[in-house]
């Protein structure tokens, strides 16, 4: 087929050069982020310690809140993979086309709101991608899923408790305390795919 991207060893280059420019950007935001997180933790044992020797309990109770108010806000800015959204009406979403393949992905399970596989990511970004090929899709998604966003901790692998064929992914937000993935995030898993 004329209209299909070769694979060459000058596109794998390429692809994994621009993967590891992403890698690196990561890393680098996240040593960000957790410097902001470490100095708004040192603000607040230094107010701690200030209100605390004068009884001044409103006051710290305030400013307390404050520097919480902060660390969440720095939270939710690291974390990418939480959303609200449950709707599954295409239309509504928003396909980052200039982003990289981590922030086209991230996009897709924040519209999903639940666990999916590399082959339903495949679906929902083909038509946004009509340059690649099914099998170009699987291998650029899959490789990104598990070389940066699983290893990174942005996403977190889900093991139905019966046997199906491939993997289903989340955000790690979406498993509770005790390590079980929350029902408002389980897939409709199809009897397709079980063995």
């Amino acid at each position: 087929m004329a209209n299909e991207l070769e694979i060459t060893d000058e596109f794998i280059l390429k692809d994994t050069i621009r993967k590891a420019r992403i890698i690196i950007a990561e890393e680098r935001q996240a040593d960000i982020d957790k410097e902001v997180r470490d100095k708004a933790k040192a603000r607040l044992k230094l107010l701690y310690e200030e209100y605390s020797n004068g009884n001044k309990f409103d006051e710290f109770e305030k400013e307390f809140r404050n520097g919480v108010d902060k660390i969440k806000t720095v939270s939710s800015h690291i974390d990418n993979s939480v959303n609200t959204q449950n709707d599954n009406d295409n239309s509504k979403f928003v396909y980052p086309i200039k982003g990289t393949w981590a922030e086209r992905i991230i996009a897709v399970f924040k519209y999903k709101n639940r666990v999916l596989k590399i082959t339903d990511v495949v679906e929902i970004i083909k038509p946004h991608e009509p340059e690649y090929n099914n099998k170009q899709l699987v291998n650029l998604i899959s490789n990104t899923v598990n070389m940066a966003l699983v290893k990174k901790g942005f996403l977190k692998i889900y093991d139905p408790p019966f046997k199906t064929k491939g993997f289903y992914y989340g955000s790690p937000l979406w498993w509770d305390e005790n390590g079980e993935l929350k029902k408002e995030h389980i897939n409709e898993i199809k009897l397709k795919n079980v063995w």
